[in-house]
């Protein structure tokens, strides 16, 4: 394949030119994207031919770069390219509005954190040979539980601090996890 990508290479290069004419080869940001896959591809080639040094590690980041050879397909299309060019440019919009989402969420977490903090902890009592009905009539809170011989625990995702508030949060803006927390 990387015969068929250098032959293509030069044949763009000696009918466009390489760079000094307004249509030359490297003019078009996606011909550059096809050059660096072909030298990238060149010089991984040229660099493990030479024994020693096919263990050094630029070899490797070298032959990273193929990753990109997806993208000369869409140097083919039109289309694509309109639709790359697009998600490209709509980053920044993105960013902004994760800024403003990671805002709102530390926002709710200070106002989670003062709220129930503490309120999601439990007392496991397993090892307690008490009926449920007792348990709740004589464990109201920590130290009716460690006093009694029950442990107590706080779940995985709890609004006890900052973090885990941010935390708790985020998994169920995301709906993952989501279930065990609102249950």
């Amino acid at each position: 394949m990387t015969g068929v990508f250098t032959s293509e290479a030069l044949f763009k290069i000696i009918a466009y030119g390489f760079v000094v004419n307004k249509k030359s080869y490297l003019r078009s940001p996606w011909n550059i994207i096809d050059f660096i896959v072909v030298f990238s591809a060149l010089l991984s080639i040229a660099l493990t031919s030479v024994t020693f040094l096919s263990y050094i590690k630029i070899v490797r980041v070298v032959r990273i770069v193929r990753v990109l050879r997806p993208l000369r397909l869409v140097s083919k299309y039109r289309d694509l390219q309109i639709a790359i060019t697009c998600l490209i440019k709509s980053i920044p919009g993105v960013l902004q509005l994760e800024a403003i989402v990671v805002f709102v969420l530390m926002i709710l977490s200070v106002l989670h954190t003062i709220l129930f903090s503490g309120k999601f902890n439990f007392c496991h009592t397993e090892k307690l040979n008490l009926s449920k009905k007792s348990i709740s009539k004589i464990i109201n809170n920590k130290w009716d539980c460690i006093n009694f011989g029950g442990e107590w625990m706080q779940r995985d995702f709890n609004f006890d601090d900052f973090w885990s508030s941010f935390l708790t949060l985020f998994s169920i803006q995301t709906l993952e996890s989501w279930v065990p927390i609102m249950w």
